[in-house]
């Protein structure tokens, strides 16, 4: 795929998102809503369409389990692994309410560096860190939405050797490329989500995330997923998107069922990033992964000090300050230097997708 796409910025703009979002939450204010959902999660949805867009197309260029498998963690790991490393080494002592001797003997401080494995759940806390904060305890909040993003990278991969397994049965490839797999994928989440409903059921937890959550995210996956596959068939056009944007803005966000709702939603998003208008706005660099990693607990050191005494937009442009640099230094000694180790292609041309 091209360079020039405004990927980079959306990114960006999502992880902006759900910054300014989770600074309502954390200040205690009035969360905003747009398009009948937070701002951030707002964000997440973004993130999560993208994500579906440009795993699929990386699959598709080389459907290997293993080089797959290896370039999504290099893609997480080690970022995820620099802010844990951050929070429990440097955060942690800096802002404790408990002495360091007591903080460095608890399990709680080491159960949090276990969250480099994303499973079975994330830890949010560490001893005597924002606990007095308007949303006490919780360190860094965004990391819930990792092991759902790597539960999508699971389906992906399971979806993708369906259709090789298929092919090797004896499926003609012309049939197995215009098969809706992965809408047929997400016909299955839709399901689960109108049972689920319909049977009032909503504490069912996966990966420490309610699955009517996951269903929900896993539809705007499958939606960029599926329009990674259409290319021909369904091309992404802006005018189309911003007749989308306008029905879904005045429209009441009960109007359509949540499946055809993600997925115009999905629509629109990736066709404004597949547009150029912000062509090479990453030029320094992809800070924002760094930015989604640091903002919160950035935040969290904001509200901790400031609370009553900044307003929610000066709180968030101070959090913005911190974590975007702690983003750039991220970006520079961390995760462009895990991605320079990606396995290459057969033939040698490197993997272009970095999703």
């Amino acid at each position: 795929m091209t360079r020039a796409n405004n990927f980079d910025f959306l990114r960006v703009l999502a992880a902006l998102s759900v910054l300014y979002g989770h600074m309502f939450v954390l200040m205690g204010e009035p969360v905003p809503f747009l398009l009948g959902t937070s701002l951030h999660g707002l964000g997440i949805d973004i993130f999560f369409c993208v994500s579906g867009y440009l795993i699929t197309l990386s699959w598709q260029a080389d459907p290997s389990p293993a080089r797959f498998a290896r370039r999504r963690a290099l893609r997480i790991l080690p970022g995820l692994a620099g802010v844990l490393l951050f929070s429990v080494f440097v955060l942690g002592p800096l802002v404790t309410t408990v002495p360091l001797g007591a903080y460095f003997a608890s399990g709680e401080t080491w159960r949090y560096l276990g969250n480099i494995v994303l499973f079975p759940r994330i830890h949010h806390t560490l001893p005597g860190v924002f606990a007095d904060n308007p949303f006490p305890g919780a360190v860094n909040g965004s990391l819930w939405s990792l092991p759902v993003e790597v539960l999508m990278y699971v389906m992906s991969s399971a979806i993708g050797l369906a259709v090789l397994v298929a092919v090797r049965l004896g499926l003609p490839r012309v049939f197995a490329r215009a098969l809706p797999w992965h809408l047929l994928g997400g016909a299955v989440l839709w399901g689960f989500l109108i049972a689920v409903e319909a049977s009032g059921r909503t504490s069912l937890f996966v990966a420490g995330s309610d699955m009517t959550v996951i269903a929900g995210l896993g539809l705007y996956y499958l939606s960029g997923a599926v329009l990674a596959l259409s290319p021909n068939r369904l091309p992404l056009r802006t005018d189309i998107a911003v007749l989308i944007v306008g029905a879904l803005v005045v429209m009441p966000a009960t109007a359509l069922p949540f499946a055809p709702r993600a997925f115009l939603f999905a629509y629109a998003v990736l066709a404004f990033a597949r547009g150029t208008s912000f062509a090479g706005f990453a030029r320094w660099g992809d800070f924002s992964y760094g930015l989604y990693l640091y903002a919160f607990p950035m935040q969290q050191v904001v509200a901790a000090h400031f609370h009553g005494v900044l307003g929610v937009h000066v709180a968030a442009l101070v959090s913005l300050a911190g974590a975007l640099a702690l983003a750039v230094l991220s970006w520079h000694f961390i995760e462009a230097p895990a991605l320079r180790l990606k396995p290459r292609r057969p033939g040698g041309r490197k993997q272009a997708i970095a999703a």
